[in-house]
């Protein structure tokens, strides 16, 4: 199987190698600098273009080889372990290597002490190459050499969870509604050891309170990541991005949308379908914030429009300049090829994206040929013809830019 690299050089020399997010000494935050203010209420002043090249001089496609053992629709999240890829498809776990390589299904769905319904998080231990699964009520660990070891019991499910730097695992509690008058204190993270003891709670900063006539808007992903050794999480309705310091929430970035911040509980003014319907569409012109990862030089934030539409800006640390992305993806002027927004950001600096083969596909082969040769040479016609050998239902491809 061809593992394909496009290496940029011409623009390379112009921004420099210290552009990409892969530089650990491109960017030093200061504690004058913190928290970083952004005010993300008047996108349209902010929207543009935002050039790949100046986030990265590399990107590489590596397609998941297909075969009836490796039926994969969608990628939920990547893992590099031992030099190979962890990818999760939300229901199963599969191993390739560093070009596409099936190698092997990780354990099964199922109800088994190894089994799992939906993986919801994959941890490798970079120590000890030890692999976590999280699933419903429990996490799974497997050695090195992907023999089940035990089963350990959640009190309560979490669709985040991430691997703390002193290798403890840190999981986001959906933040749920509490009915005025009810003092139940409420988490936003929990921390445990990997035998699945409860180290630390972090208490919820924001804790929503609702009245039964209001509906309440519950999401399971928000801003959750480490970067330069410290964990960064948002709690969901909160303005500000707080980094974990000595055990406590500190503030990182100030993500103020003013007006334009979506109402997590709304008030309907009856049950009548028609108020429904003009409260939900009231609620698409509104922005919440979905997610967001960090690399040296930028910011990288996803927001959405109501519960569906979505929307893309980067935060650029040297210049403090907010672009809301007007094709909502950075322009590949690296290859020509397709465009590119991360799904995820190693510690390493990796950029990695997903893209269905049919999507990869569309896109390359609907450029025109003969401009997008002329300006990129070679490195379009590699890319093109990578797109031309995909068949529409092949596996996804995955995108790794650095």
């Amino acid at each position: 199987m061809k593992i394909y690299h496009i290496i940029f050089i011409a623009l390379a020399l112009f921004f420099g190698c210290k552009g990409g997010s892969g530089s650990k000494s491109a960017h030093t935050d200061t504690e004058e600098t913190i928290p970083i203010y952004l005010n993300l209420e008047n996108i349209t002043q902010m929207e543009g273009e935002m050039l790949l090249s100046a986030n990265v001089s590399e990107i590489t496609y590596i397609p998941l080889e297909t075969n009836s053992n490796s039926l994969i629709r969608n990628v939920n999240k990547v893992a590099e372990w031992k030099d190979n890829l962890l990818v999760s498809d939300r229901l199963n776990l599969y191993l390739f290597d560093k070009t596409g390589k099936y190698l092997q299904r990780i354990s099964q769905s199922g109800n088994g002490p190894a089994d799992y319904r939906s993986v919801y998080s994959v941890i490798p231990d970079p120590v000890t190459d030890a692999i976590y699964i999280f699933t419903s009520n429990k996490f799974i660990k497997f050695d090195a050499e992907l023999k089940f070891i035990e089963s350990f019991p959640l009190s309560n499910s979490s669709f985040l969870n991430l691997l703390t730097p002193d290798r403890n695992f840190l999981s986001y509690m959906t933040n749920h509604t509490r009915v005025f008058g009810d003092t139940t204190t409420v988490n936003s993270l929990i921390e445990m050891d990997t035998l699945g003891n409860v180290v630390r709670e972090y208490r919820n900063n924001s804790p929503r309170y609702v009245d039964v006539k209001r509906m309440s808007l519950t999401i399971t992903t928000i801003p959750f990541y480490t970067y330069n050794n410290q964990v960064h999480f948002q709690e969901l309705g909160n303005d500000t991005l707080f980094r974990i310091q000595d055990n406590k929430f500190m503030p990182y970035m100030i993500l103020d949308l003013g007006n334009m911040k979506m109402d997590y509980n709304p008030e309907f003014p009856s049950n009548n379908m028609d108020d429904v319907n003009k409260v939900m569409e009231r609620l698409k012109t509104k922005l919440m914030i979905v997610t967001a990862f960090e690399s040296d030089h930028f910011f990288y934030l996803v927001l959405s429009w109501g519960m569906d539409k979505r929307v893309y800006a980067t935060y650029d640390k040297k210049t403090k300049k907010v672009t809301f992305l007007d094709t909502n993806k950075l322009t590949n002027d690296i290859d020509g090829g397709v465009s590119f927004f991360p799904n995820q950001i190693e510690p390493t600096g990796e950029m990695i994206m997903y893209k269905s083969a049919e999507e990869f596909k569309e896109e390359v082969l609907s450029k025109d040929y003969n401009q997008q040769k002329a300006k990129y040479g070679e490195r379009f016609e590699k890319v093109y013809q990578f797109a031309n050998s995909l068949q529409e239902d092949d596996n996804p491809i995955l995108i790794i830019a650095k």
